[in-house]
């Protein structure tokens, strides 16, 4: 899927996929394993069944002890032959990476996809200075929904102690690696090491790292407490029955055609010995009359099975699928052939020579007709041949049986099985038993149920739950989206690409930047630094890094001198909310309370200190040959381009190569077409300088007339409508900025440095600071509105980018089949999320953070129930709207509200006026000025590195709101906190808000006033003199917007007046 949206891509992995992995034309890399039998997958799989949890309760163990022991050496040796192979000191490829493994073309890395258990994922993310977004098949990320997959093995049902098992695990893992991975750190990275308390998974959660999950929403939705950038894209697989190719062997077709539909029973890839389970199996057929069953060996070790165990009556009713012997019985050296005894060198051997296997055993046993020797068997082709399945609860194995609506028996031994297990066994479509639990009597009514109407029923549930997932989208490209979404594709892209885009040239697509050309600061890919070094153009490149995972170990100082500060804060805040809610007595509990907090910070800050400044030290003391911990100091005498040439291929289009590596299929680029991209190239860069210019000259305007009118700095947190002034919006102040505006070019445009500085706090933690993001068909929130469970979800119509895109707003309540209903954005989802006077309502994102397309609620009718999709914006022209420069918050609309606008004259002045059950004369519009007939605006301001989608509902918090005059109309923008941000709890009002995020306000009111001058040469204006509504007043004008459009629009005719 990434290859198909023109991605390139290669995976590093076990040798043993090699095949795999090159069929898929995917490029392979190999894991650098001197030693076959070190951490192979059939060494991992052992090692994990034999430590199924690492719950205190199972490491307290001998059994678990004895193998922890037995193996911690092994494993750390192999993490040592990992990440220090031989030739790592000479930075060459060692003997473990074949030829094969390398494509000729040259690779560079523009982001990582890695999962949890890989260790160095965020390391080297951190010294390539490259995206990193992980991807994984079970839960990773901590939540009270669900505990640690390889933690709990036993059901829990406290929240707390489910979310501390992943700190449990974390802690566990990070200290049996912490030496080889701070070894590999300090001497192949060339970055410090980092403490015990800080592995891999807390700097994933602190950098705020995207995740996507690729599991069922069916199975287990979002949990309320994972952020927006955490993605659940559902499995990833073609779905059952689509595996029409495969040939079977003729006694298995025979098999299934002779009979009803067989029990499958199968573990794949668990070794061990699982006799006693198989054993338990071969006891229920005995018990349940006429069921058939197909029994899969896999990787397990059966040689406790003998011929005793098959009864004559139950051997009609048994096909057996084994591997073929490891070793070929006849040489003992070479390996067997598939779907026969010997090698291929020994084939005609008869099969008497084989007596001494146990698959010749089994052979004699059930017949010839009733075993098959097979490798492997596609669940894709057998499972919807089956009438139900039991196996080890893996992602994969469980997501197949239940798309084809098998009831499943999960036996689990680790790892996330006993959490799908559980999960199959709530929602009633199987059962699930613990590997250590097994015996006759659990196996047999296990499959007696799977066996039963319900379960059937069940099964098909979950069927139809996973089939409308997979048409809304879910699965591999919903994965890719994902990755798209979340990557930084401003700080990744080429600059020149992307404004060549806009010219008519034979290669227009941008490609990913690879450097940084000092002279000119810009970033460039090789093809464009080709072209301009070819151009005449005098260049100095530098590698470029897109993610600086360092910024956030910076400012020791301030950040501990904020923390005393609040602290000290919060000591006089208890003190005051004791006696606004209890009094007297309130008061003096909130001082105890307050004290008690102060002294334990008191404790502990020094500790904090003192570990955090060494850290910082450390640092500092880390660079080595000729190294510093950002990155390999540049020899200005590099020359990155030498021997490159400009190659066109129908695969990776133009690209750069070096000549060692070209090869017949590549074309070079002829001397005259090579001088027409040198042209398109030079305008390209002069355009971008030319912009560039512009863009500076605004800047030092606005921000001139910031200093000079004190914003910012006059505006403090308690300096809101309640104290200040009243002015009107046409100032001779404005007048005069107009005029100082006046030398400016009309054409001026924003860009993403225009005005980074108003919005105070825009520092992003990790690398999500600046990026369009890319809407994703998806079902993103669960909602429990009247009783029911209902998922919203957003449909896309169209191409992105045209004017006939648009996104539909839909609901499907879980459970019924109804399928997914159209609603609308505007009219159908409810505006308050609890009391009114709480504050909290839902906000339909309309244009997230850091981009430009001027997406908003289409209200072309105001008949109910018109669906209002989400929609681009037009100019006059017809063309596409889009702000001059990105806007820095999340912004969208308020659902259930209207602003009266001058073209609705169906109230009059005084109808205009609040409600009686909401009168508040001082948040009314300045005399004269109507609203301007749309829902109510929202500014989302929490966390800078969160971004939302477009189309996708949020809850949020009432802070506050200022009121914009735009075009003559009053437009109220409301301030507004997501309930996912760290700090909800902590920001109440704008008073809260300035102190967390500093001139966030004023960084709004001077975007609004500037953002339609680069357009239409017009500075827009505010009521109250641009200061804002405190929370109170804003509540009070959400509601009084509600109200009215209650009255002009509801359906309901209780709750309208008209």
């Amino acid at each position: 899927a990434l290859n198909a949206q023109g991605h390139r891509s290669r995976i590093c992995t076990h040798d043993k996929f090699r095949d795999f992995v090159t069929k898929q034309g995917i490029e392979f890399f190999p894991l650098a394993l001197a030693e076959k039998g070190h951490w192979q997958p059939e060494t991992l799989m052992r090692y994990a069944e034999e430590n199924p949890g690492m719950g205190p309760d199972l490491l307290l163990s001998p059994r678990d002890l004895y193998h922890f022991m037995f193996h911690g050496p092994e494993m750390q040796h192999t993490l040592k032959e990992i990440y220090f192979p031989p030739g790592w000191e000479d930075n060459t490829v060692g003997s473990w990476a074949s030829v094969q493994s390398v494509s000729s073309m040259r690779w560079v890395t523009h982001a990582i996809i890695a999962n949890p258990p890989s260790y160095t994922h965020v390391h080297l993310a951190e010294r390539l200075g490259v995206p990193l977004q992980m991807f994984f098949t079970m839960p990773w990320t901590k939540t009270e929904a669900v505990g640690h997959p390889l933690c709990v093995n036993e059901p829990d049902t406290n929240p707390y102690w489910k979310k501390m098992s992943y700190r449990w695990m974390e802690q566990i893992q990070w200290r049996g690696v912490a030496s080889a991975v701070n070894k590999f750190r300090r001497k192949v990275l060339h970055l410090p090491s980092i403490g015990m308390w800080h592995g891999a998974g807390s700097l994933i959660d602190k950098w705020g790292v995207p995740f996507a999950y690729c599991f069922a929403k069916t199975l287990l939705p979002k949990p309320a407490d994972w952020g927006p950038n955490i993605d659940i894209t559902g499995f990833c697989f073609g779905g059952c029955g689509e595996n029409t190719t495969y040939v079977p062997p003729p006694q298995l077709a025979e098999f299934l055609d002779a009979g009803s539909p067989p029990f499958y029973v199968g573990f794949g890839s668990i070794s061990g010995d699982l006799s006693p389970i198989y054993r338990a199996v071969l006891s229920a057929v005995k018990t349940i009359p006429e069921l058939r069953v197909i029994l899969h060996k896999g990787w397990c070790d059966l040689s406790g099975i003998t011929k005793d165990d098959f009864p004559e009556e139950i051997r009609e009713r048994i096909f057996l699928i084994a591997p073929p012997p490891a070793k070929c019985p006849v040489c003992k050296e070479k390996v067997a052939e598939p779907r026969s005894f010997f090698c291929e060198d020994c084939a005609t051997s008869d099969p008497s020579a084989a007596a001494t296997t146990w698959e010749y055993e089994m052979v004699e046993t059930l017949g010839f007709s009733h075993v098959a020797l097979l490798p492997g068997i596609p669940h894709d082709w057998l499972f919807p041949r089956c009438c139900a399945c039991m196996h080890h609860g893996g992602a994969g194995t469980t997501a197949m049986g239940l798309d084809c609506g098998l009831p499943t028996t999960v036996v689990a031994f680790f790892g996330d099985q006993p959490l799908w297990g559980g999960l199959v066994e709530v929602r009633g479509g199987g059962k699930m038993v613990l590997s250590r639990h097994v015996c006759d009597d659990n196996i047999t009514e296990a499959m007696k149920y799977c066996l039963s109407p319900a379960a059937k029923e069940a099964a098909m549930e979950l069927k139809k739950g996973l089939a409308n997932e997979r048409a809304a989208g879910q699965g591999a490209e919903a994965g890719a989206a994902a990755f798209d979404h979340q990557l930084p594709l401003e700080l990744v892209t080429c600059k020149v690409c992307s404004m060549r885009d806009r010219h008519e040239a034979g290669d227009t697509r941008p490609r990913a930047a690879e450097f940084t050309e000092v002279n000119k600061d810009l970033r460039i890919c090789p093809v464009c630094a080709l072209l301009m070094q070819k151009a005449g153009e005098s260049i100095s490149l530098e590698p470029l890094r897109t993610a600086d995972w360092s910024r956030t170990r910076g400012g020791i100082l301030y950040v501990h001198f904020i923390r005393w500060l609040k602290s000290f804060v919060k000591l006089f805040r208890r003190m005051v909310q004791g006696g606004q809610e209890g009094g007297l007595c309130g008061f003096f509990i909130g001082v105890v309370v307050g004290i008690f907090e102060f002294l334990v910070f008191v404790v502990v800050a020094p500790f904090i200190f003192i570990r955090d400044l060494f850290r910082v030290a450390t640092q500092i003391v880390v660079p080595a040959n000729g190294r510093s911990h950002c990155g390999y100091k540049i020899d200005p005498s590099i020359d990155f381009l030498k021997d490159m040439v400009l190659v066109s291929s129908p695969a990776h289009g133009l690209t750069a190569v070096n000549v060692s590596t070209l090869t017949d299929k590549d074309y070079i680029l002829t001397e005259e077409e090579v001088e027409e991209l040198e042209s398109v190239t030079r305008q390209a860069v002069g355009k971008v300088l030319e912009r560039r210019k512009e863009v500076e000259a605004l800047t030092k305007a606005v921000c001139s007339l910031i200093e000079m009118r004190g914003v910012g700095m006059e505006l403090t947190a308690d300096r809101t409508v309640n104290e200040a002034p009243e002015t009107s919006y046409g100032t001779t102040a404005e007048k005069e900025e107009r005029e100082e505006l006046a030398e400016l070019p009309g054409d001026v445009a924003f860009d993403e440095g225009t005005i980074s500085g108003l919005g105070g706090g825009i520092v992003a933690s990790g690398w999500v600071r600046s990026a369009p993001r890319k809407a994703l068909e998806s079902v993103w929130s669960t909602e429990e509105r009247n009783g029911s469970s209902e998922e919203f979800g957003i449909i896309s119509v169209g191409q992105a980018g045209t004017t006939s895109y648009e996104l539909e707003c839909c609901t499907h309540v879980l459970g019924s089949s109804s399928g997914c209903q159209p609603i609308s954005f505007w009219h159908d989802v409810p505006l308050y999320v609890g009391e009114d006077e709480e504050g909290l309502i839902r906000m339909v994102v309309e244009i997230p953070r850091f981009t430009r397309a001027k997406m908003e609620i289409n209200r072309e009718s105001y008949k109910y129930p018109a669906m209002n999709p989400i929609r681009q914006d037009l100019f006059k022209d017809g063309s596409l709207r889009e702000y001059p420069g990105a806007i820095y918050w999340n912004y969208g609309a308020a659902p259930q509200t209207f602003e009266v606008g001058r073209d609705v004259r169906l109230f009059s002045r005084e109808e205009r006026s609040p409600v009686e059950a909401h009168s508040d004369p001082s948040v009314e519009e300045e005399p004269g000025l109507y609203g301007d007939g749309d829902p109510l605006d929202l500014i989302e301001v929490g966390r800078p590195a969160v971004r939302y989608r477009t189309g996708q509902i949020i809850n949020v918090k009432i802070l506050g709101a200022i009121g914009l005059v735009d075009g003559g109309e009053a437009d109220w923008k409301i301030i507004v906190i997501s309930t996912d941000d760290p700090l909800f709890e902590q920001i109440n009002d704008i008073t809260e808000l300035e102190a967390s995020y500093p001139n966030t306000v004023s960084g709004i009111r001077e975007w609004f006033r500037w953002y339609k001058y680069p357009s239409h040469g017009v500075i827009n204006s505010f009521m109250h003199g641009g200061q804002p509504l405190n929370r109170r007043k804003a509540i009070s004008l959400v509601a009084r917007t509600h109200a009215m459009w209650k009255r002009r629009f509801s359906p309901d005719p209780e709750l309208s007046e008209v």
